[in-house]
């Protein structure tokens, strides 16, 4: 029975694809293989047909959950004794019409191209099917069968713009264009290392090492050089004449005799002595030059340091290397011009000088806790005109100063105060200093540096 309605179908099917081929055949050729070879095996024949009208009906044969060349292939077997078509041999209207570049779709071609989904890129392609009797038979009687559902279908699908999926097998392969991806900017770093940036003068000043005074920054003197000027051994050796036999503990180091006047004292004067090493000096176009020959007092009852003398002239002698019974001789003493003065050194003489005009300042003995005697030095050439040897002189300077009993009293009627380190003289200006006070007191309360 089964038998007999595949057949009936079949055959009504045949008059029907006779009908469309008629209706078809001027442009038949002209469809595209995407557009009506469903099977994909390179030509628009019934088999597309066919599977067109079984996929509208539903119609799955092998049950596989699809509707394709597989279904086709078992309708064949079914009517394998359909009888096969005449030779495949081109006729006028099996000719692909070239002058027919835009055919005319008909209503079959229309239902087919109805649904809007791409399909999925990777669909596989369907094997190619070979125009068999039975195939064109099945193709024939499915066409007519479902003619109409497929045109209540396609009507359905326009009026209500919903679309259907593609299913899997659907030869017209759509390829996947990947999403354009937008380059994401690399933001540019910024710096955070701001800890690392190198401060300006202008809002960070530089810290004042150990031993300076913040609001004496750029002076040739340092709290430091204070300090060590009171420390350690002289630079040089001293003449002949300043030795161990009278107990001159100012031969080879520093001394502090009195950190303060003895009562009664009521005068003070800084002071310098100029001495030449125990070798001898060579150069003989040489002289001293002084600056910033100052004197200052902590007093006990401010807590400060008070300037007590600053003189640009100098007075002084020629003194024995050891000042014993303070004989001495005139000095060659030279105004420099802006506030310096100069000597040339003797040899086997000491040039021991002082302030001047004012050679002794009253003070209150009993308010004086430390001195600080300052000046600067350096060597000049005597004569511009001769030989520079200025690299060959052998000279130490060393500053120091006195309490007096008053202000016109006769030598001996002095207490020293103390002897500073003797240190060579150069050619660049280079600070001398004495002081009483002690290194705490100095680091707690700095005096004011030149």
């Amino acid at each position: 029975m089964f038998r007999f309605i595949l057949l009936t179908a079949a055959t009504v099917g045949v008059g029907v694809l006779f009908l469309v081929s008629a209706i078809t055949a001027p442009s038949a050729s002209a469809i595209t293989p995407a557009e009506g070879d469903i099977d994909q095996n390179g030509i628009v024949n019934s088999s597309d047909l066919l599977l067109v009208a079984l996929r509208a009906a539903g119609t799955d044969v092998n049950h596989d959950g699809r509707t394709n060349s597989r279904d086709l292939r078992l309708v064949a077997q079914v009517f394998g004794s359909v009888p096969p078509p005449p030779p495949a041999t081109e006729t006028e209207s099996d000719r692909p019409d070239e002058s027919d570049a835009s055919p005319t779709p008909t209503a079959t071609t229309e239902a087919v191209s109805t649904p809007t989904e791409a399909p999925p890129a990777t669909a596989p392609a369907l094997p190619t099917d070979t125009a068999t009797p039975a195939a064109a038979a099945t193709a024939a009687a499915t066409a007519t069968a479902t003619s109409r559902v497929t045109t209540t279908v396609t009507q359905t699908r326009a009026a209500t713009n919903t679309p259907t999926p593609t299913p899997a097998d659907t030869a017209t392969a759509t390829a996947t264009v990947a999403p354009t991806s937008t380059p994401t900017p690399t933001p540019t770093p910024t710096s955070t290392n701001t800890a690392l940036r190198t401060p300006t003068s202008a809002n960070t000043p530089t810290p004042t090492p150990t031993g300076l005074v913040a609001s004496q920054s750029g002076t040739l003197d340092t709290l430091d050089t204070v300090i060590t000027d009171m420390q350690g051994n002289h630079e040089g050796c001293l003449p002949a004449g300043v030795d161990g036999v009278k107990n001159y503990a100012w031969q080879f180091h520093p001394i502090t005799n009195s950190v303060a006047p003895p009562a009664g004292f009521v005068a003070t004067t800084g002071w310098a002595a100029l001495e030449a090493d125990c070798n001898g000096n060579p150069a003989t176009n040489v002289r001293a030059e002084f600056r910033g020959f100052k004197t200052y007092l902590l007093l006990k009852s401010t807590g400060r340091w008070t300037l007590v003398q600053s003189s640009t002239g100098i007075g002084g002698g020629q003194f024995l290397p050891n000042f014993t019974q303070n004989v001495n001789e005139p000095a060659d003493i030279r105004n420099e011009g802006g506030g310096m003065t100069s000597v040339a050194p003797v040899a086997g003489r000491a040039f021991h000088f002082w302030h001047s005009p004012d050679g002794r300042v009253s003070i209150n003995d009993a308010d004086v806790a430390a001195i600080f005697v300052t000046l600067q030095a350096r060597l000049i050439v005597d004569d511009p005109t001769s030989a520079d040897d200025l690299d060959t002189a052998k000279l130490l300077l060393a500053a120091g100063g006195d309490w007096w009993h008053d202000l016109s009293a006769p030598w001996p009627n002095n207490a020293q105060a103390g002897f500073a380190k003797f240190k060579w003289l150069r050619r660049d200006w280079r600070p001398f200093n004495l002081t009483t006070a002690s290194e705490t007191t100095l680091r707690a309360n700095p005096p004011p540096l030149d």
